[in-house]
């Protein structure tokens, strides 16, 4: 009822809206038979997403989002070279076969008739369920299949489908049994205070457990090495078999080409090989038979009928179904080789009867035969008092040589529940007695108290990473608590990897950025670590062979290469001679400025290509050969930024006998497109006109961007925009001779009045020259006068041709909004000096607005200003400056320094010294070394100067900046009587997240700075504001007749 009272008074606001002609003589010049963009008109755009391209490039796939608050997506798919559409709403997850005769996709409800649905409180069957589609392409014929859960197709086979449904019968009605759904309570006490005599842990038990040593050599009845396990697996029978368990639903596997299909019931997870030769699926019933031995079922059968908890392997080609495995359990974590010749999976078999049951790794081949456990807590090679986690990952090396999985510490709660019931609860405490709740500060802890809760859970659940070594059949623990993260690629034929750690210098993340770190390199095959790089503030990466580690030394501001053959091996540094910075060039906060990057390495290591501000060099790792600019320096001299294109995903190094492609964006003009490049022609050779290595291919005045590639043809797909042409999908070939249009979204901006975009250009108080963008509405007309809003946030002029989807913002208003209706949008640019960010704001923006006021079109009494957190920071900031700007919005807004440098960033948990003293906050010290800056540049201090009406936004759950920072700043003016207001979204966080609390913020904003620029009528909660005894039934909303014509009634 409250919602449908706001909903009344919000359509109302809306026709108010639309009756006032209270515009400024510059609108008066747009076309009026165009409509001005309103809060209504958000339900009639769109935005295009998810663009991908069939195998053979016939097909392009979109996905086209409506802006309605219960808007629906629509896919579309589109044949550039017969023209031929098809649309299909609410499409979700849609793929290609591999052999592109095929779109497959699920079908979800509307969401209104589900919303009406749950209104009702209807449940179970009365709620409507996705169902699946797959569309032949050629001929538009669609099959449906009603109620499925999920979908999987393989990699590089096309003939295949295997879906599963939600309950109850498959195609061929094959009937699952009823199941009850599988419960578990899962308790975690932590450490209790002993009440038996007390027993010291020695120190080096300690670092077992905690991995930071090999596990010793476990009892001969513990070990379990793959390479010596020969034997069959002997099932153990649980104690007791009474745990309610969630049992399996039908899996439809259906041959595409042929029709054929087979349903197999009770299936919980399944998954193809790469090549699509093998199916596999895990099965699970509420009560499962006798374990047998494996048993190849005839492909006429269908399924084992004993259906009993195990592991089923498909074999594609005759569609005859292997058991590798069974028995009363949970099975899941499928996972096959990259040859598709071995499957590993999750099993919890052993431990099943347990309340946290033990998970186990197995292997099996999939050409017959049972699987074997590889891997189990107790087993050599996993840490004491630690188990094979269970949300392990499993991943095979793509040599064939390892299987990676992970490990984790048991819970303690896990053990004191073994402990309870090896001694038949004898020694539990009873009742869970009543303790004191504190959290315990310390100040030597590696992170404050609000980030350890919050990280609580992801530390319980953390996994490390370990792996079994087919060779000699070891488990090697690879990740510990000290190393709890390796870079391993799977693609490398490597035995090493490299790791990088910030644990010993976690205490200091708290006020440095970037913290230090030390780089080691790991034996994938033994698990020995050694440290190469230490107390370093950057990371290193391997290369694809394994020979060499890279990093940038963000002091030196250089690139260095390290030999990995022995960790004594000295650092070579690889970008002599160049001359040019390596490292971001507008870099502006008090830290290392970070290096522009790499493109990737060369086929056979012959060199890495990393970038500078415009292009792109090729270092020897060796150090034998000087830099070579691959673009020749054409970026610099064009200020041009070239940029790689990786358009297989599957790339593992750049091959430099093909031609690449690359992004170029022009830094001047803000033109973007792209450019090919021949590695094989020399730079240094003369070129004779004909055959040159850099050659452009489109370049056009717009937001060119998203380049993606079919993988058997040069058909491309893309998406072009400006601020007036939003971001549609296009296609071309590799060689872009012509383009073509592949989606039209927005038909329907043609009705309305819209706008352009221009750059400007300025010199800010201290000479600097600088960039911005205007935007103006249609029919400008310099000899009038317009009202200005003023935006920004850090540098945006590269923003030049973004197209600002009609839409109500999280956090800032949306610029197509506003031009519409006949406002002009600053949005300068804003460099930094260290210690001043406040100063640096006023240094910047306050010349740019007078550039404009200068030129003789803008309304020098209506300027207003907004900005959301940084820019929320530094609105604020101004008004305690300038009077210049008649109204403006600070949304989460830092008042008082002093206070939020003590703050929290209750999001994280993490301390906000860093952010003062490292980062974007930029004053570069403590408080106690910069007391003084810290205080003239927080706007609190000099609240008593602001004469601007204020509107604060700062919600209640805000995560990064606390909201009792927009209470501060609130309270001054308050106590000051200066006009102010603030809107806090009960239970929002740093943004205004909700879609009808975005439609609120963005109406209130377009009431707030349409009365003071464009003398508009006062809405109620402006002028009263909103009592909280009306909370809920009034919003104020209603526009408010002028205080004049009341006096003279």
């Amino acid at each position: 009822m409250v919602f449908g009272n706001y909903r009344v008074l919000f359509c109302q606001f809306v026709g108010l809206c639309l009756a006032f002609s209270w515009l400024v003589d510059g609108a008066a010049a747009q076309d009026i038979t165009l409509k001005r963009l309103d809060h209504d008109a958000y339900d009639l755009w769109s935005t295009v997403s998810r663009e991908v391209l069939s195998e053979d490039g016939r097909w392009i796939m979109y996905t086209v989002q409506n802006g309605a608050i219960d808007g629906e997506s629509t896919m579309h798919l589109f044949n550039p070279d017969n023209g031929k559409r098809y649309s299909v709403p609410r499409a979700s997850g849609a793929s290609f076969t591999y052999d592109s005769h095929y779109a497959i996709y699920r079908v979800m409800p509307e969401k209104k008739e589900l919303e009406r649905l749950r209104s009702e409180k209807n449940i179970g069957s009365a709620i409507p369920k996705p169902k699946l589609q797959y569309l032949e392409l050629s001929t538009g014929t669609v099959n449906t299949i009603e109620n499925v859960r999920s979908f999987e197709t393989a990699d590089e086979n096309g003939a295949w489908l295997a879906y599963s449904v939600e309950s109850g019968e498959g195609p061929n009605k094959l009937k699952s049994e009823k199941q009850v759904a599988e419960t578990y309570e899962v308790t975690q006490q932590g450490l209790q205070q002993a009440t038996k005599p007390l027993k010291l842990k020695s120190r080096s038990k300690l670092a077992l457990e905690r991995g930071e040593e090999g596990a010793p050599e476990a009892k001969e009845s513990k070990q379990n090495n793959a390479a010596t396990n020969t034997q069959e697996d002997k099932i153990k029978e649980p104690a007791k078999a009474d745990k309610k368990k969630q049992g399996g639903t039908p899996m439809v596997l259906v041959n595409l080409a042929t029709g054929v299909q087979r349903t197999y019931p009770d299936v919980v997870n399944y998954a193809f090989s790469k090549t699509g030769t093998h199916l596999a699926f895990t099965s699970s019933i509420e009560q499962a038979a006798k374990p047998s031995k494996g048993k190849q079922v005839s492909k006429n059968e269908g399924v084992d009928p004993r259906r009993a908890d195990g592991v089923y392997v498909i074999h594609l080609d005759s569609i005859r179904v292997t058991k590798v495995a069974e028995g009363l359990g949970d099975y899941k974590g499928l996972q096959f080789s990259e040859d598709g010749a071995q499957l590993a999976f999750l099993g919890n078999r052993d431990d099943y009867a347990a309340k946290n049951p033990a998970w186990s790794v197995f292997l099996a081949a999939t050409r017959g035969g049972t699987a074997k456990k590889v891997a189990a807590e107790g087993d050599n090679g996993v840490p004491i008092n630690w188990w094979v986690s269970p949300q392990a990952s499993l991943r095979f090396s793509h040599d064939g040589k390892r299987l990676y999985f992970d490990t984790a510490p048991i819970p303690e709660a896990v053990l004191k529940e073994r402990k309870d019931e090896k001694s038949d609860g004898s020694d539990s405490d009873g009742a869970k007695s009543k303790t004191a709740k504190l959290d315990l500060w310390h100040w030597k802890d590696p992170q404050l108290q609000p980030q350890q809760l919050l990280q609580a859970e992801t530390e319980r659940k953390r996994r490390y990473r370990a792996a079994l070594i087919f060779k000699t059949g070891k488990l090697v623990q690879l990740a510990t608590r000290q190393i709890p993260s390796i870079s391993i690629d799977y693609r490398s034929p490597s035995n090493i990897a490299v790791a990088n750690t910030n644990m010993p210098y976690r205490t200091t993340l708290s006020w440095d950025y970037p913290g230090f770190q030390d780089v080691y390199i790991v034996n994938l095959d033994t698990g020995r670590r050694e440290r190469v790089l230490e107390q370093v503030k950057w990371s290193a990466t391997m290369s694809p062979e394994g020979k060499y580690i890279t990093w940038f030394d963000a002091e030196q501001k250089k690139w260095f290469s390290k030999s990995t053959r022995s960790a004594s091996a000295k650092a070579t540094l690889i970008s002599d001679g160049i001359k040019f910075p390596l490292q971001d060039e507008l870099h502006d906060t008090p830290n290392l400025a970070r290096a522009y990057g790499t493109a990737g390495w060369l086929t056979k290591e012959q060199g890495v290509v990393v970038y500078d501000r415009y292009d792109l060099w090729k270092l020897d790792p060796s150090g034998k050969s000087r830099a070579v600019c691959l673009t020749a320096g054409s970026g610099r001299q064009q200020s041009i930024r070239f940029r790689y294109q990786k358009l297989d995903s599957k790339e593992i190094t750049i091959d430099p006998t093909k031609t690449l492609v690359l992004s170029a964006f022009d830094t001047k003009t803000k033109a973007s497109g792209y450019y090919s490049l021949d590695l094989s022609v020399s730079s240094n050779k003369k070129r004779d006109g004909k055959k040159r290595s850099l050659r452009r291919l489109i370049m056009l005045n717009e937001r060119v961007t998203g380049l993606k590639k079919a993988k058997q043809s040069d058909r491309v797909v893309f998406t072009r925009s400006t601020f007036r042409m939003c971001a549609d999908v296009w296609t071309s070939t590799l060689a872009f001779g012509d383009i073509t249009r592949a989606s039209d979204i927005n038909p329907q901006q043609d009705d309305y009045s819209w706008g352009n975009a221009e750059l400007v250009h300025w010199r800010a108080n201290d000479g600097q020259k600088l960039d911005g963008i205007l935007l103006k509405p249609d029919d400008f007309d310099p000899s009038k006068k317009y009202p200005m809003l003023v935006y920004f946030y850090e540098r945006n002029s590269d923003n030049l041709h973004r197209y600002y989807t009609p839409a109500a913002g999280r956090s800032i208003i949306c610029h197509s909004f506003y031009v519409s209706r006949g406002y002009l949008v600053f949005i300068p640019d804003i460099p930094y000096k260290t210690g001043e960010p406040g100063p640096s704001a006023v240094n910047a923006i306050l010349p740019g607005v007078k550039h404009l006021v200068e030129k003789g079109f803008v309304h020098e009494d209506r300027i207003g200003m907004q900005g959301h957190s940084w820019g929320g920071y530094q609105t604020a900031y101004l008004v305690t400056q300038t009077d210049m700007f008649a109204c403006a919005e600070s949304g989460a807004p830092v008042s008082n320094m002093t206070s939020a440098y003590g703050g929290i960033r209750w999001g994280s948990g993490m301390s906000r010294m860093f952010q003062y003293e490292r980062t974007q906050s930029r004053i570069g010290e403590d408080l106690w070394s910069a007391r003084e800056k810290y205080v003239a540049n927080s706007p609190l201090f000099f609240a008593d100067r602001i004469n601007t009406p204020l509107l604060i936004l700062h919600n209640d759950e805000d995560g990064a900046v606390p909201w009792y920072q927009g209470i501060e700043l609130f309270v001054a003016l308050r106590r000051l009587g200066r006009p102010a207001w603030m809107l806090n979204y009960n239970g929002e966080p740093h943004w205004v997240m909700d879609d009808y609390n975005r439609r609120d913020f963005a109406t209130r904003m377009q009431q707030f700075f349409d009365h003071y620029l464009l003398e508009a009528p006062e809405p109620e909660w402006m002028a009263v504001g909103i009592s909280a005894v009306k909370k809920g039934e009034t919003y104020g909303l209603e526009l408010l007749e002028p205080e004049e014509q009341t006096k003279d009634q």
